[in-house]
């Protein structure tokens, strides 16, 4: 088989005279080679930097990210070789994101308040 991951992203910017249309163009597709994910599903962020587990995955290339606490940001990014995160991201209350990952990454997060609860799929490639 072949294009079992497919992706689309859309999205437009409205302020003012500020107009924008965000689109990758269509689907972008992906042939995953190994079955395997959604891992590791909802996971409880606290406030201490923690590691994010794929357990059952070999490498997870790719990641969707959701917070759905309506209050608090959670922090994300890669352990470095200190062991703490080096912050590449943040996701908004609601907010999404979308990563590849390197093989060699480990991911982490940190809530900046109080728990929250993140929404974290992996898929291997």
């Amino acid at each position: 088989m072949a294009n079992e991951i497919k992706i689309n992203l859309n999205g437009t910017v409205q302020n003012g005279v500020l107009k924008d249309t965000i689109t990758l163009g269509g689907e972008v597709l992906y042939d995953q080679a190994t079955p395997g994910g959604p891992n590791p599903g909802s996971v409880s962020v606290g406030t201490s930097e923690q590691d994010i587990s794929f357990a059952g995955l070999t490498s997870p290339a790719f990641v969707f990210l959701r917070n759905t606490d309506d209050t608090n940001f959670v922090k994300y990014g890669p352990k470095n070789g200190s062991n703490v995160m080096e912050e590449l991201g943040r996701l908004r209350p609601g907010g999404f994101a979308f990563l590849e990952l390197a093989p060699s990454v480990t991911l982490r997060m940190v809530s900046d308040t109080a728990v929250c609860l993140v929404l974290v799929q992996g898929y291997e490639l």
